[in-house]
């Protein structure tokens, strides 16, 4: 069985389910989750598909307004969190969002063995969203692929601590586990 977790909306086209994955998806719009370009849902034979709809950060806690497009096709719209500094915007909607940190998120699924393991890991967040939720990371279960939209000199920093190999030039970014860490 593997175990794989998707952040935002961009899990890759590529990744191929097979039987007894299980699948954990972290996105405040489950529609805009199942609707993007590059999102596939988990096939039939999936072991377990688990939704959540939160915003995974460390930098918010319980709820925030996120605006999302009022647009009938927002999906070539990206939400955001309305966190003081912004005006509350006319063209989009303003809902309450939970926020979780990845070690909640994975916590709250630990009979589901994310706690122990986790495979694959996808994150289609900005840069410093990536940044905010591994920095404060635990690290105790180390996903032993990450592939992430965004990155810069302190993902990598970040990573290549915890004891990753890390393939800059690639698109997306990639951390690779090295085996004995």
């Amino acid at each position: 069985m593997r175990r794989i977790v998707q952040i935002g909306t961009g899990l890759r086209s590529w990744i191929n389910f097979r039987e007894g994955d299980v699948f954990l998806g972290c996105e405040p719009m489950r529609s805009r989750m199942e609707e993007s370009n590059n999102f596939r849902l988990p096939p039939d034979f999936v072991e377990s598909y688990i939704y959540e709809g939160v915003i995974c950060s460390n930098r918010f806690h319980g709820t925030v307004d996120y605006a999302i497009s009022k647009k009938q096709d927002h999906r070539l719209e990206k939400g955001f969190i309305l966190d003081g500094t912004k005006r509350r915007p006319t063209a989009y909607e303003v809902i309450a969002v939970s926020c979780l940190s990845l070690d909640e998120l994975l916590q709250k699924y630990q009979a589901q063995g994310f706690t122990e393991s986790i495979d694959f890991l996808n994150s289609s967040v900005s840069i410093a969203t990536v940044n905010d939720i591994f920095r404060e990371f635990s690290w105790t279960v180390k996903p032993k692929i990450v592939a992430l939209a965004s990155a810069n000199e302190t993902t990598v920093e970040i990573f290549e601590a915890k004891g990753y190999n890390v393939l800059k030039e690639t698109h997306p970014f990639l951390a690779v586990k090295h085996e004995n860490s």
